[in-house]
């Protein structure tokens, strides 16, 4: 009886010994597979980093090849069609300058539908002094002030006032291409934009003259305007290394000196416009 009781303890210790060892290999097994599954999720972690480093990189590249890339030295973009504004929109340069750009791309964009149908206007008269006498006006920058038609009644627009224009002729023709406002840009930028066969909207002044400012005033968010008896705004189509071709809509395709149509540029603003195809 002794005999067969013990024998049956050693049958039941190696019984647990037997579980114990497969129970430590099995516990083995799951920590050698999450250490390898952990591995692995690492790495597919770490190749993720990298492809993201290495996308990231290639656009500062791609944008420092693109900055490295010398500047011709002259360019000019020919067969640029011609339109006036006069008589018709005697204050109307943005608009018409808008239609030379459109219909360089062959667009048949009509300067005086594009004035009455897309050109965001607002009145000029609805000026305030706030609290602080500080005067106040309307958005310049994104309304035609006055009426394009006037030669009295009527001021001009800015940037964003044109590119609303401009997509909203775009979507009513097909949104092939896109109003971007490039506002901002240095003149070395226009000229770049020149050397690829873009035409370029910008703000400047009536002979590149020096800006005579008549008026100025703040709008309600703050932004600094004013308006000059001179401003006016061409098409940029051509440059040298001292001088730029425009498409002016008072007096046709003319050259001014480089250094005074930089400087104009920069009296209003460093505004300008171009027309992109959509990606």
């Amino acid at each position: 009886m002794q005999i067969r009781s013990a024998a049956k303890w050693i049958a039941v210790a190696a019984g647990i010994l037997v579980g114990a060892v497969i129970v430590g290999f099995t516990l083995k097994d799951t920590t050698y597979i999450e250490a390898k599954l952990e591995q692995i999720k690492g790495a597919r972690q770490s190749v993720t980093a990298v492809e993201k480093t290495t996308a990231k990189t290639q656009k500062i590249k791609n944008a420092e090849i693109v900055k490295e890339t010398p500047l011709p030295e002259s360019s000019c973009i020919s067969d640029f069609a011609f339109t006036g504004q006069m008589p018709e929109l005697p204050t109307g340069c943005e608009i018409t300058s808008l239609t030379m750009a459109l219909n360089y791309y062959g667009y048949s964009a009509d300067k005086m539908a594009m004035a009455l149908e897309y050109l965001p206007t607002v009145g000029w008269t609805n000026t305030y002094y706030g609290d602080n006498e500080t005067l106040y006006g309307n958005d310049i920058y994104n309304y035609f002030i006055g009426n394009p038609q006037s030669e009295t009644d009527g001021l001009s627009c800015g940037a964003g006032a044109i590119v609303t224009a401009a997509d909203g002729y775009l979507a009513d023709n097909g949104n092939a291409m896109k109003a971007e406002d490039e506002t901002g840009s240095e003149p070395e930028q226009l000229y770049r934009f020149v050397s690829e066969g873009t035409p370029v909207v910008v703000w400047g002044t009536i002979g590149m003259e020096e800006r005579q400012i008549m008026e100025s005033w703040n709008t309600e968010d703050g932004r600094e305007a004013s308006w000059a008896m001179n401003d006016h705004c061409v098409v940029l189509i051509g440059y040298s290394a001292d001088s730029v071709t425009v498409a002016d809509p008072i007096e046709g395709i003319v050259s001014y000196d480089r250094a005074q149509f930089e400087s104009a540029f920069r009296s209003r603003g460093n505004q300008c416009v171009v027309l992109k195809n959509v990606q």
